[in-house]
């Protein structure tokens, strides 16, 4: 079970669940395939040099990380929207989470560059007594957007505000 799961409040139910893009996964690609250059520059000269396997351990650490640190974030994250609140968790053993209860958010935003457009993610920010919270790289922001919009009426409705 998951943290949204585990800490709904009484009537509350899940209507959407928003996932982290795979763009998380650029930064290991990129230093993947350095490391693969690297490494093919050394078996083509056998590994002698001494530079060239200092290079391949460093790019070879660096991407191991890199690819580490985007599996827990992946694996972490979670972005849930409710009939009454969005629930925003990062973390395993630190844990960071952020609940707005969608009765008081007074604006909602997308910001998608260039790349975020074409692959399709981009940053969501919620707004809520004067504070901004940002939900990064998430996977069609757009769609997020429009169900927290959704849910946002539903509220106002049912309350007639």
């Amino acid at each position: 079970m998951n943290y949204a799961e585990n800490n709904l409040l009484r009537g509350e139910s899940i209507v959407y669940r928003a996932q982290l893009h795979w763009a998380i996964f650029l930064a290991p690609i990129f230093w993947g395939l350095i490391f693969l250059i690297v490494f093919g520059i050394g078996a083509s000269d056998n590994f002698y040099d001494e530079d060239i396997i200092y290079a391949i351990a460093i790019f070879g650490v660096i991407f191991l990380g890199s690819l580490l640190r985007a599996i827990v974030r992946k694996v972490s994250s979670e972005y849930t929207l409710t009939n009454k609140r969005l629930i925003m968790k990062h973390g395993i053993i630190s844990r960071r989470t952020v609940e707005l209860m969608l009765i008081k958010c007074e604006g909602i935003s997308v910001d998608q560059g260039i790349l975020g457009r074409i692959l399709g993610y981009g940053t969501l920010a919620a707004t809520t007594g004067g504070a901004t919270n940002r939900f990064t790289k998430i996977a069609d922001p757009v769609v997020f957007r429009n169900r927290i919009n959704d849910q946002i009426d539903a509220i106002h409705s049912a309350t007639g505000k």
